[in-house]
């Protein structure tokens, strides 16, 4: 086995230097005007010679601009700035053209790379000098603070030269007689003792001398002259690159690399339903046996194919994929590669290359098609979504079942859900969290379920039975599921699943904005048959369902190793749910008498009790440097008219001062109802331009702000943390205050407060904002409005960042909605612990 992957792993890596080989067949000047100037003029200071390669060998258009697009995401993210990278280099690329009239000078280089500087002085002395520009910044990232360069002329001619004293020395910042009078000065004793006589003081600028010097300093430092010639790659660890993003592309690249051994294969297309605006195309090759090689998994002989397509439309590129396939070779003459994908109404070209994973056999084949637009019967209607409903059903268009739901996040108390179904469904049953609730046996297909008062991870599935007891599908709504949770849900397999026996997978999977997909893997009764790596997460199975019980897993990994999985049983007898099992982190501060963190301590020190029961601590480590997720709710109600521009004080302190780039944050404001700002990101910057703008206005909601934001943390996990910071008492909040102690208890995010201007008189507000800090292991602050507010923030930084970390597996048979109740102990006398009070498995 480790040959074969070996030999696999070699297999790969040679397609893969073979075909970025063919880059070299391609120059510059063959590329349409557009992409030679964005090449060339636009992203010369970003591109690698690596990701330049690839730009070279791709063969069309639209190939170019979904590489193009592709890249401006990974620069966003290695840099710490999301989609706002692009627009403020875009922007620093206007002002190049705008003022330079060029985007190639030295000039326009550095600014593209580093951003305007902090200060420009301009020395203009023909007496000693040539033209000289000195730019200047206060701090550079990875480079440090005062960092100076220059610019000149060479021989006072043409356009400013970045100076590199390493080559060309001071020289030649000097113009002929401003040199030939220096170094008359420097050959006499007597002139030297007089520095006010030195040639560059008659310039009549005595900061002349110090940022020549600053500008040697700088120059001379290959780190930062490089930092000037291109931009540097993040340190790592943060942004890093963990793959080559070339080498990534050309793994869904169509082009056939050269020396593989060809063979024939059928490509043809079919029309399926129509779902929403799209309608389904499937997409089905048959591959030959013939020389395809095969590989063990388990006791089986299994061909793994390969299978890359590119859908265009009017030469521009509308859709791409990957695919692996695993096949049994057991009395197999071919395989059929079966794909399925969702396309608008219109014509297209597409190109699909099959690849043999364990040879070098692969093959293309490309074709015209067109998806029609569909008939769809017409059916009176007063509500517009029922219509459509109505008319999908009516027209065979929709499954056998559809279920419908309330749309967004925090979805609590009673919500009404609505089971579409086709003409042969005589009941519908309802289950909430894998638990029946009720059966409908006449439409309306409708059932009311009380999700409870605060927002939880919940299932709702609808199973369609019909007269004789046979079910023929089901469906499933996940809720409450967060943009931060990593999560992995497959549909429940129905009977419309099951066709040919064939058994169709089709899979939700939410991952948190700053993390990517590498790959979902599939399996049939743990033998693995596809591997998904985009959206849509829908295929139809080359498995044989002979109608005994089996189950599907989907295992969904991300780029930095994380992993997701879930499973559906297959013929079962009854309704099945899964076995979870529980992984808790705790963050746990340890403080002493002078409430400074206690470090040094081991892992015999700790002590897990989860309902009074001891736990196997798994993992342990004091993690200074861990990446923080921060929220930051802050009151904008009338009552901080006078008190806002402190909080706006406050919160901005935060961003300058506790937050590192690998940290994220989100900021919440709130008055009558909360509102959030910006979700969890990197870029501090525009939080701060949102805080700026800012109004005072209305009353209170305090509760509901905190749940709201503490179900921002749905699915994050490591350190977590929300800072509230308030002046008053909550009178306009829908949730109650034990309500919202309840789930703050269970969110497992340490909740700091501050409390502006509150005075000891005020035993409500101050009592409930201490019980919210202290339940789950952070603490409040009260400060009279006007003090000096960083040791408030240095405070919880050193807390935050000096937590040890403790993670176990539980070994609780307690129901998933039980609250479990945790206690951290810990065998150094005299010393104070803080961690979450306890949790809530289902979230």
């Amino acid at each position: 086995m480790g040959a074969i992957k070996l030999r696999r792993a070699v297999a790969f890596i040679l397609a893969v230097l073979t075909l970025a080989g063919t880059v070299l067949a391609l120059k510059v000047s063959q590329l349409p005007e557009q992409w030679r100037k964005w090449l060339e003029e636009e992203v010369y200071p970003l591109i690698t010679a690596d990701e330049r390669k690839t730009f070279l060998a791709l063969e069309n258009d639209a190939e170019r601009a979904d590489f193009a697009e592709r890249l401006w995401v990974l620069w966003g993210n290695q840099y710490g700035f999301g989609t706002s990278f692009r627009r403020n280099y875009l922007d620093r690329l206007d002002q190049c053209r705008g003022e330079y009239n060029n985007s190639t000078e030295d000039r326009a280089r550095v600014l593209l790379i580093q951003g305007n500087p902090d200060g420009k002085k301009v020395i203009d002395c023909d007496q000693v000098f040539q033209p000289l520009e000195f730019w200047q910044w206060a701090r550079i990232e990875g480079l440090g603070e005062n960092v100076v360069v220059v610019f000149y002329k060479p021989y006072g001619l043409g356009r400013p030269k970045l100076w590199d004293p390493m080559i060309e020395g001071r020289s030649a910042l000097y113009n002929y007689s401003g040199w030939s009078e220096l170094q008359a000065w420097l050959s006499s004793p007597m002139n030297q003792m007089a520095q006010m006589s030195r040639p560059e003081y008659r310039c009549g600028d005595p900061e002349i001398m110090r940022l020549l010097d600053m500008a040697e300093y700088w120059l001379k430092d290959i780190t930062a002259r490089e930092a000037m010639q291109h931009m540097p790659l993040p340190p790592e660890g943060r942004g890093a690159r963990n793959e080559s993003p070339s080498a990534r592309f050309l793994q869904f690249s169509t082009v056939i690399s050269k020396g593989s051994s060809p063979f024939d294969f059928d490509l043809a297309s079919t029309l399926g339903p129509r779902r929403g605006t799209k309608l389904a195309v499937t997409f089905t090759a048959r591959i030959p046996r013939g020389n395809l090689e095969t590989n063990k998994v388990g006791d089986l002989d299994v061909v793994q194919l390969d299978a890359t397509g590119e859908v265009t439309s009017n030469g521009e590129m509308v859709d791409r994929f990957r695919y692996a396939f695993t096949f049994p070779t057991a009395g197999a003459t071919d395989f059929p590669v079966q794909i399925e994908r969702e396309l608008h109404p219109g014509k297209y070209h597409i190109r699909m290359k099959i690849q043999d994973s364990n040879s070098s056999h692969a093959a293309a084949r490309e074709m015209d098609f067109e998806v029609p637009v569909p008939d769809v019967p017409t059916l009176a209607a007063t509500d517009a979504r029922a219509d459509e409903s109505v008319r999908k059903v009516a027209g065979g268009q929709e499954a056998v079942l559809s279920l419908k739901g309330p749309e967004g996040d925090e979805t609590t108390g009673i919500q009404r859900f609505s089971a579409l179904v086709g003409p042969k469904v005589a009941r519908v049953e309802f289950y909430l969290d894998g638990r029946p609730v009720l059966t409908k046996n006449r439409p309306p297909y409708e059932v009311e379920l009380d999700l409870g008062p605060l927002p939880r991870l919940a299932s709702v599935v609808a199973v369609a039975v019909d007269v004789g007891g046979q079910e023929l599908d089901r469906k499933q709504l996940d809720l409450n599921v967060g943009r931060e949770r990593f999560f992995v849900r497959l549909q429940p397999v129905g009977a419309a699943d099951r066709k040919g026996g064939r058994v169709r997978a089709q899979v939700a999977v939410n991952v948190p904005p700053d993390r990517k997909l590498k790959r979902l893997d599939l399996y049939w009764n743990e033998i693995p048959v596809t591997t998904l790596f985009e959206p849509p997460f829908d295929a139809w199975l080359p498995v044989k369902d002979d109608g005994s019980v089996g189950y599907l897993r989907a295992l969904a990994v991300l780029e930095d190793g994380g992993q997701a999985e879930d499973v559906q049983f297959v013929n079962a007898p009854q309704f099945l749910t899964g076995i979870a099992v529980h992984t808790v982190e705790l963050p746990v501060t340890v403080l002493d008498s002078k409430t400074k963190p206690v470090e040094g301590l081991q892992l015999a020190d700790f002590e897990v009790l989860e309902d009074g029961v001891k736990q196997s601590i798994s993992h342990f480590a004091l993690q200074k440097q861990l990446p923080i997720r921060m929220g930051l709710v802050l009151d904008t109600s009338g009552s901080m008219e006078k008190t806002l521009p402190e909080v706006q004080r406050v919160v901005i302190g935060f961003l300058r001062n506790l937050l590192q780039p690998r940290d994220r944050a989100y900021v919440l404001a709130f008055s009558e109802r909360p509102n959030l700002i910006e979700g969890f990101t990197a870029d501090f910057k525009a939080l701060e331009r949102a805080l700026i703008g800012l109004k005072a206005d209305g009353e209170t909601a305090l509760y509901d702000a905190t749940v709201y934001g503490l179900f921002q943390f749905s699915g994050v996990r490591g350190r977590k943390s929300m800072v509230i910071l308030t002046d008053g008492e909550d009178n306009a909040s829908q949730m109650d205050f034990e309500k919202t102690l309840d789930y703050a208890k269970r969110s497992g995010a340490t909740i700091y407060t501050v409390g502006i201007d509150l005075p000891i008189t005020k035993i409500g507000i101050r009592s409930q904002l201490t019980r919210l800090a202290r339940n789950t292991g952070g603490d409040a602050f009260f400060l009279p409005r006007g003090v000096a507010l960083e040791p408030v923030y240095e405070r919880i930084d050193k807390e935050l960042r000096s937590q040890y970390l403790l993670a176990y597996t539980s070994t609780s048979e307690a129901p998933p909605d039980a609250f479990r109740k945790l206690t951290v102990k810990v065998s150094r006398p005299k010393v104070e612990v803080r961690t979450i009070s306890g949790y809530y498995p289902g979230g």
